[in-house]
């Protein structure tokens, strides 16, 4: 049975156990220059023309920001259809007319000494910007439920490329030196680039799918353009929270990469929009 999008993303129920299939951007982030009412349709619309699924937008924040409470701020100034409702401190569902229409669980990203980047979500744990990386993934997967190394243009290259690789076969030789470990396949990378061969050489590494929106008002509408469709069920008697519940079965289960990726003429125009600011929109 696949779910109606303008429905909840429940699909059935059996005892306490709800049977929720959801589209999963692995790698969102909503940026300060964003409407929230225009995310969160954003969302929506593309979960639902990809997977006929509402959305789960697991949100990469920095240290000094906080999506959900700037989503839940943003609604409050717009005569919006949405409203948001906190699950857990970390997880809060979106709601129209008070219907479920996605979820929004909070993580982070977190910038390495190598200037790479970590995603993190689930857990607790207190880390800073600029540890070197093999430090930061220990620390993040001692309770993280997942844990992302996201593709990012240049970052991949040189020097980096072989830490990269380092990493890849360390976990490849000792089956789970970090735990939940993902490596990250960003909707900003053009097709025509071809695969890293980084991904190649990580066939024992997940690789999960996000659309990794750059901080630009045009880039809202790139949200959930990206992801992966899963299904789980969702047992509300279980002292486990719902995103950890959700977290386990995206880093667990095999996933299919839903989208469509930049062509080489957008990524050209998004790489330099990002770098001269009047030419953002």
């Amino acid at each position: 049975m696949i779910l109606n999008p303008v429905q909840a993303g429940i699909e059935t129920h059996r005892g306490s156990t709800d049977v929720l299939r959801c589209f999963v951007d692995t790698h969102a982030h909503f940026h300060p220059c964003f409407d929230a009412t225009e995310f969160l349709n954003a969302a929506i619309k593309n979960a639902a023309r990809l997977a006929h699924a509402p959305p789960c937008l697991l949100l990469a924040d920095s240290p000094c920001f906080d999506s959900i409470d700037a989503i839940y701020e943003g609604l409050k100034h717009d005569d919006a259809p949405f409203g948001i409702v906190e699950e857990t401190p970390d997880c809060a569902r979106i709601e129209s007319l008070g219907r479920p229409k996605g979820y929004l669980i909070r993580g982070r990203q977190i910038r390495t000494k190598e200037r790479l980047e970590v995603l993190a979500y689930g857990g607790d744990y207190d880390i800073s910007n600029g540890l070197p990386l093999d430090e930061t993934l220990e620390v993040v997967s001692e309770t993280a439920k997942l844990v992302i190394l996201p593709w990012g243009f240049g970052k991949w290259w040189w020097p980096r490329k072989h830490l990269i690789k380092r990493i890849i076969e360390r976990q490849a030789a000792f089956g789970n030196k970090y735990a939940a470990l993902a490596m990250g396949e960003s909707g900003c990378r053009p097709d025509a680039f071809g695969e890293p061969s980084d991904f190649s050489d990580s066939v024992k590494l997940k690789r999960l799918p996000g659309s990794d929106p750059l901080p630009m008002k045009s880039e809202v509408h790139r949200v959930a353009s990206v992801g992966t469709s899963v299904e789980l069920e969702i047992d509300r008697g279980l002292d486990e929270s719902v995103e950890d519940q959700i977290l386990v079965v995206v880093s667990r289960d095999h996933s299919e990469t839903l989208g469509e990726h930049l062509t080489v003429p957008e990524f050209i125009r998004q790489q330099i929009s990002l770098r001269i600011p009047w030419l953002r929109r």
